[in-house]
Parts: structure tokens; C-alpha cells; sequence
């Protein structure tokens, strides 16, 4: 039913070595792409909420003071994540949808380019650390590439926009039984190209990350939200204005947005949400145990300025500026990618695939929970697999076995079936079973208990490409008597332009009183 690209044109079964330096580029014939819709992730917390969150806190606290410099540790977002009812409502897809306007997508090329141990060109030497990158994205202008009289012709004014990227880093590994490598995804992040945003979901506006929904607090409110100990009359020391820059409106970027694709998860974003809670609550605890003594001072001296820098620092995602192989931040003349990599000249192919889509495509722009929830899956798996490395996979899911022996012991018996399965790097056996369980225990915890708890038993066919596709045929059993026979279809070559973390205006107010509030409750707290 779905194409393979990958076995035709071996886009991910290059052979690594560590001695070739090399590029190959893969251009793919126009494809039929269908308009995208994309749900916002909303923040909805509630008294229960953060109930059970302050809880958590409140029991590490008392862990963390039995041990002398004791701190509150990345335990308490691992627990809190895999064990908390809270976690599986505090954030989820909205019901509401952006609809993406994919005809200019559809009439271009789109492309793959691989470099093989690109070097990071520093100050007084070339960096070398061996590594495979993976760009992605789309074309602009006529055919990048023709094949003529048995020699390829380039387009040169043809411009190459990459909407993702991943890079591995790859470490030779020497023993008894000879020489390996291991393999080690160190990025895979969505590339916002803000003008196409723009130009094709007018609405979406407003990053809606951690970071981001943090910055928008304007000053006047964030002696409410962190005031724990706070006396403007009584302080006697110096308040400092702390600049907090972070992008908040797209439409004001620079250059492109990077995002990490692990951001399109919820429960990932709450993670990073109660690592930071966590952090700033350190910190208030460092600083309290030092003005103790200040001036002979009993009351604890608590900055809402630094507080607010200290969570929005903690939960930011920080790259480096300068990054291997091409830059990312800009578009890419195809004349100029060949002059930096001449040996594309050999080393381009011209992918021809079919235009149409073969399934049926579901329409999962309305507000029923069958298209809610598998618009998630179809948004969070790809950066699940990106992030453990693995390039292509089709598998299904049952949240329940129905033929479970009455005598089991785990009532939440699952079923798995694997069918298919590949890796940006060649791996062996025991690497690619490591990557496939670490990415499936990932999807248990971050997304399958996620609509289990608020749909209840479920089935789900997904079939993810890096190359091209992603479908998601999703069974809602305790919610639909029938049959769901259609599939959700997203194209990953659109990459960050048809990200979750990007919304309207209503949902980033949404999101940032809400997280706001949250806060406020938790870090409220007189012991803290």
C-alpha cells in the first residue's frame, strides 16, 4: 500500500565509513501533498493538577533534606511522567485545528541530502568528530535537476530550504573482537522557515514552548508567581531588570526557529516543565541557605526576577551557533551547495515516485476525538524515532491483549507487532533492537497512556518514513462500534512549517496563564 523509497533508492542504506568524506543529494519528483491540520498543544491544568505535582514536590523535598547539600533531582519528572494520572490530562491537542495550505509544496521537489563526517570549522583548526547528517525539505523554482543524453544537468538558481535536520555522531569502537562503531543521535529538530508559516497558516503566530510561554509573563505579574518570601517594602536590596530574550511572535524571527521535534510530545513538554520547577526551586534553596547569614538576615532572600531567569533558562533548549555541514538558518542556492561539495556532481539521484497517496485519506480536521488523537500520534512519532535514530519503521499497537489468559498478572497487557524497521546508520542486531524497545518505551509513556487514559482501549497502525510519509490508522474501540478504514497522512519533508508548536494567539494566552498558574501554586509554598 505505501511506496518504499528507501529499498529503491537506498536514501537510508548508505555504507559509513569513517575514512570517506562524502555527500550524496536525493531529489524527489513532485508528490501529491494534502492539506495539513495542524492541532496546537494546550496547557489545562486544574486544582488536581496541581495537587498531585506539589505532592510529588513536597515528598522529594523531604528526601532530598534527610542528605546534606540535598536537591531535588530528575527523579521527580520521571515519576511524575510515567506514574501521575495528572500528567496524561496537563497538556494534550487541541480540538481545534489550523488547516496548513500545501498547494505550493506539492508542485515542487522536494530533497534529501546526506553528508557523510562533515567538519565544524573552528577558530584556528577543523574540527573532526565522525558523524552522518540528514537534511530534509523542499525546493524552489524549476527542476533542480534534469537527466539528459545520459548526464545530469543542475539548475543552479534552484533554492533548497531544509525544514528538519538530524545529526549522528558516530564513535569507533575497538575490543578483542575487532572494530564497531556506535552510533549517537545528538540532534533531530524541526526548522520553522517563518514566511512560509505565515504565508500558508496566517493564524500561527506564537511559539508555544516551554521557553517561550515563560517569557510572555509580563513583569508587573511575576511578583504573584514567584513570591515566595518577597517583600517589596521590607527589601533592602537592589532589584536587577533580568533580559530574558526569547522569540515569542514568529513573525519577528531573524533567521529560521530551531525546535527539537521532542517538543511535539506533551509529555515531554511537561518534563521539561517540572525539570525547571525543580531547578528554580534548587536555586531558591541555595540562595535561601546563604541569606540565612546575609546582614544577620532571618528572611529569605527570593528574586522574582532571578526566578523567572532561572526557570526560563532551565527549560530552554540551547545550540550551538555555528553547526556541522550547511547552515540551516538560511535558504541554500543549489550552485552554492555544489561548489562546497562537488562531489554531488557524481553523487545526485533523482528519485521518481508516484504523485498519488495510496490509501484513503481520512479527514481529520473536526473536533472528534478519533481525528484529536491521531493527529498526536501522526505529529509525535516522527521525533520519537528521530531521536533514537531510526530513519524508518511500520508498526501496530493494541493497548490490550483480547486474547490475555484470564491468569495473567498484568492487566495492562499490550501487543506489539514490529513489521518493519531501518536506521540512518546501518546497525547490528542488538543496536537496532536497543533503538526499537528505547523508542517503544518512549511511545508507552509519552503517547499510548496518554489516549488510553482519556479514550480508553485502542488500536493503531503507523507507518513512518523519514523519506516521505507518515500514516496513522487509529482504532478507538471504547469509543467507535465500527471500523476505521482511512488513514491521516502527513509529509515529514514539511518538517518544522507543520509543527504542534506553533499556534494562534487565544492558545498561547491559553497556555501561558495556565502554566503561570501553575507555578504560582506550587512555588507558593512557605517551605519551599
Amino acid at each position: 500500500m505505501f511506496g518504499n523509497s528507501r529499498d529503491k533508492y537506498n536514501v537510508n542504506g548508505q555504507i559509513w565509513s569513517v575514512n570517506d568524506q562524502k555527500a550524496i543529494l536525493y531529489f524527489f519528483t513532485p508528490r501529491d501533498i494534502p492539506d495539513q491540520n495542524v492541532r496546537p498543544l494546550l496547557y489545562t491544568f486544574d486544582e488536581q493538577i496541581t495537587y498531585d505535582l506539589d505532592r510529588a514536590i513536597q515528598d522529594a523535598q523531604l528526601e532530598a533534606d534527610r542528605t546534606i547539600g540535598g536537591a531535588l533531582g530528575g527523579n521527580i519528572t520521571r515519576e511524575f511522567i510515567k506514574y501521575s494520572d495528572s500528567a496524561n490530562h496537563w497538556i494534550k491537542p487541541s480540538s481545534e485545528c489550523e488547516r496548513f495550505k500545501t498547494k505550493f509544496y506539492t508542485q515542487n521537489w522536494t530533497f534529501i541530502l546526506v553528508i557523510d563526517n562533515a567538519e565544524l570549522e573552528g577558530r584556528h583548526r577543523r574540527i573532526k568528530q565522525p558523524n552522518r547528517l540528514f537534511y530534509s525539505g523542499f525546493c524552489i523554482g524549476e527542476e533542480p535537476v534534469i537527466q539528459k543524453y545520459g548526464k545530469k544537468i543542475f539548475n543552479e538558481d534552484c533554492i533548497l530550504v531544509a525544514t528538519h535536520f538530524t545529526q549522528l555522531n558516530v564513535q569507533i569502537n575497538r575490543d578483542v573482537r575487532g572494530e564497531g562503531i556506535i552510533v549517537k543521535p545528538l540532534l533531530d529538530v524541526d526548522i520553522v522557515v517563518p514566511r512560509h508559516v505565515s504565508e500558508n497558516s496566517s493564524n500561527r503566530e506564537y511559539l508555544l514552548t516551554p521557553q517561550s510561554l515563560s517569557s510572555t509573563w509580563a513583569k508587573e505579574d511575576l511578583s504573584g508567581i514567584f513570591n515566595s518570601g518577597y517583600n517589596d517594602d521590607e527589601n533592602e536590596f537592589d532589584r536587577f531588570e533580568y533580559d530574558t530574550p526569547s522569540i515569542d511572535n514568529i513573525k519577528y524571527a531573524e533567521s529560521n526557529i530551531i525546535l527539537d521535534t521532542a517538543e511535539r510530545s506533551p509529555k515531554y513538554q511537561v518534563g521539561r516543565i517540572v525539570d525547571g520547577i525543580c531547578t528554580t526551586i534548587n536555586k531558591r534553596r541555595a540562595n535561601r541557605l546563604s541569606s540565612n547569614s546575609y546582614f544577620n538576615s532571618s528572611t529569605p532572600i527570593v528574586d522574582p526576577y532571578l526566578d523567572k531567569r532561572t526557570f526560563c533558562e532551565s527549560v530552554q533548549r540551547k545550540y550551538h551557533d555555528t553547526m556541522l555541514g550547511i547552515d540551516i538558518n538560511k535558504e541554500i542556492y543549489l550552485s552554492d551547495l555544489l561548489r562546497k561539495y562537488d562531489s554531488l556532481y557524481d553523487n545526485t539521484i533523482i528519485c521518481n515516485i508516484p504523485f498519488d497517496i495510496d490509501c484513503d485519506l481520512m479527514d481529520d480536521g473536526g473536533q472528534e476525538p478519533l481525528s484529536v488523537w491521531s493527529s498526536l500520534i501522526n505529529s509525535a512519532v516522527p521525533g520519537i524515532m528521530g531521536n533514537w535514530g531510526i530513519s524508518d519503521c511500520a508498526f501496530r499497537y493494541a493497548s490490550r491483549n483480547p486474547n490475555r489468559r484470564s491468569i495473567s498478572l498484568d492487566r495492562n497487557e499490550d501487543v506489539v507487532e514490529l513489521i518493519d524497521i531501518a536506521t540512518f546508520i546501518q546497525d547490528s542486531r542488538t543496536m537496532l533492537e536497543h533503538r526499537w524497545f528505547g523508542a517503544l518505551d518512549d511511545m508507552r509513556v509519552q503517547l499510548f497512556s496518554l489516549i488510553k487514559k482519556n479514550c480508553g482501549e485502542f488500536e493503531v497502525f503507523v507507518h513512518y518514513r523519514s523519506a516521505g510519509e507518515c500514516a496513522v490508522q487509529l482504532q478507538l474501540i471504547d469509543v467507535f462500534d465500527g471500523t476505521n478504514n482511512e488513514y491521516v497522512v502527513t509529509n515529514g519533508l514539511l518538517g518544522g512549517l507543520t509543527t504542534s508548536v506553533i499556534g494562534n494567539s487565544a492558545a498561547k494566552d491559553t497556555n501561558a496563564d495556565s502554566l503561570a498558574s501553575v507555578i504560582e501554586t506550587v512555588m507558593s509554598i512557605d517551605d519551599l
